[in-house]
């Protein structure tokens, strides 16, 4: 062949004319981009997986530090902050495990950790390459990665409750309106009318070998009790003795006035409380009295916060305290004025006993609201910021009628005194107040007529209700007024819900 047929133009024009040498001329022309975008989207692949285990490996870093932070730090562990730094490193290192195609950087991870009060915030951040495999073909070895995971936990603030329950006699009035009634009706023994302003029946009875007093000795009731017997199985079979009325035949006429407010005297079978214990116990009739609803809602609570180890999850300790006179620690029992170990605190709160005055005693009044609170800041601390254990945020709950009843010859009743509140709320105390007032009804009672009925019905609101909004921190948000059971029950979780500052259900 000669140089001529080799350098021939003509049959090169051809060749660049046949359309199969073209495709396949453009093929492999294509095929080395197409071949290195395979080879980078592999590459990718590889980083990818890398940066998907560093993310998770952080996460799991972050939330464990901020977590184990909290936890020491509520503990009382001076080395919180060292812990959870550590924490937080080796969560990384075993979340992670090995990465075959990637490297991390020296000294990554980052692990940091602020508080700020109960604010834990944690971020880790990493820096790593992953080694490429068809990217080296354009002189890229190493492919860069690097990232930050933070996370933020606020702990729950410690809180102290403590609960005053109001045990004084006025607390033992019928729990509704009919309870009331039923107490009346079966326990009447005024024999004056006069002072009640209600429309009454006169009852006599025959002295029949009675001497030195006027006969017929004559008892008023506004409820139709003529023949009527009221089986009371402590005395023979027959309703309470009047032992204010004078005697019969050597025997107190029965009861045939209301009463049941005010009167009630002692645990003997010889007293109107004592008497509707009997009866419910024997179930003649079914009666609450205004501290039977206390008792049981305020128990039932303490049985939820127990049941579900709320104290625990959330701290919480809780102290129970009466108050009539004075004010007596019910729970716990030694040790302290609030706990978070609630086992036995429904039991404790269920026994407790009614302040019942003796009749011995001339009735005198029994519900000493500032004598009660100054008892209460003699054995109580202060209230702190709720950062630590032994830096509680503190409240009160007071559970009350709100009738100040003082004895002796000073006697006083009215609306609670607002310097009973001032001592606990205002410094150096800084309690936060809630009030429960569980309020009064109208009673036929002349007692109550003439000394009572003019600061529970005076008024809209009435003088007492209008004190207890005074005595709470905040005369709206931490006041509440309730009378049954279930009223009650949703007070004390609104109460501790707000005290706590936590969305917890408490329920039964």
């Amino acid at each position: 062949m000669s140089a001529r047929d080799i350098f021939d133009m003509s049959r090169f024009g051809t060749l660049l004319r046949t359309r199969r040498g073209g495709v396949a001329l453009m093929f492999a022309l294509a095929a080395i981009p197409v071949t290195g975008a395979v080879g980078l989207a592999i590459d990718y692949g590889f980083w990818n997986q890398a940066r998907s285990q560093l993310a998770a490996a952080a996460d799991a870093a972050v939330v464990n530090t901020v977590k184990i932070a909290g936890t020491q730090y509520a503990a009382g562990d001076s080395n919180w902050y060292n812990e959870g730094v550590a924490a937080g490193s080796q969560w990384f290192e075993a979340q992670l495990g090995s990465l075959s195609d990637a490297t991390l950087a020296a000294g990554s991870p980052t692990v940091t950790l602020t508080r700020n009060g109960l604010t834990f915030t944690a971020t880790v951040s990493y820096n790593a390459a992953t080694n490429t495999f068809f990217a080296r073909l354009f002189n890229i070895l190493t492919l860069p990665l690097a990232g930050t995971s933070s996370s933020t936990l606020t702990t729950a603030p410690y809180n102290e409750i403590l609960l005053a329950l109001d045990n004084s006699s006025s607390m033992l009035i019928g729990a509704s309106p009919a309870d009331q009634q039923q107490i009346e009706e079966l326990t009447p023994c005024d024999p004056s009318a006069s002072n009640s302003g209600q429309s009454y029946t006169s009852l006599s009875y025959t002295c029949v070998g009675y001497t030195g007093q006027n006969c017929p000795v004559v008892a008023h009731s506004p409820y139709p009790l003529s023949g009527k017997t009221f089986a009371d199985p402590a005395a023979g079979g027959t309703a309470p003795r009047c032992t204010n009325l004078p005697k019969v035949n050597g025997q107190y006429p029965l009861a045939q006035a209301p009463c049941a407010f005010a009167c009630h005297w002692d645990a003997n079978s010889n007293d109107y409380y004592g008497a509707v214990r009997r009866w419910n116990a024997t179930g003649m009739v079914s009666i609450q009295l205004r501290f039977d609803v206390v008792q049981s809602a305020t128990a039932n609570v303490l049985s939820t916060l127990q049941q579900y180890d709320l104290p625990g999850i959330y701290n919480i300790t809780v102290g129970v305290s009466t108050f009539n006179t004075d004010l007596t620690q019910i729970y716990p029992a030694s040790g302290g004025e609030a706990t978070a170990d609630l086992a036995d605190a429904p039991a404790a709160v269920r026994a407790i006993a009614a302040n019942v005055v003796s009749g011995a005693s001339g009735n005198t009044g029994n519900t000493d609201f500032i004598q009660s609170m100054t008892t209460l800041s003699k054995i109580a601390t202060p209230s702190g910021d709720g950062t630590a254990a032994d830096k509680p945020k503190k409240s009160l709950i007071l559970i009350t009628d709100g009738m100040q009843d003082t004895p002796g010859s000073g006697r006083y009743w009215g609306g609670i005194p607002l310097s009973a509140c001032t001592l606990l709320k205002d410094p150096p105390y800084n309690y936060t107040i809630y009030v429960l007032y569980t309020p009064y009804y109208s009673l036929t009672n002349g007692w109550y007529v003439q000394n009572v009925k003019s600061y529970v019905e005076g008024s809209t609101p009435s003088q007492l209700q209008s004190a207890m909004q005074n005595c709470a921190s905040d005369p709206v948000n931490d006041f509440y007024v309730a009378s049954d059971s279930a009223g009650i029950q949703a007070a004390l979780a609104a109460f501790l819900k707000a005290a706590t500052r936590t969305a917890v259900r408490f329920t039964q």
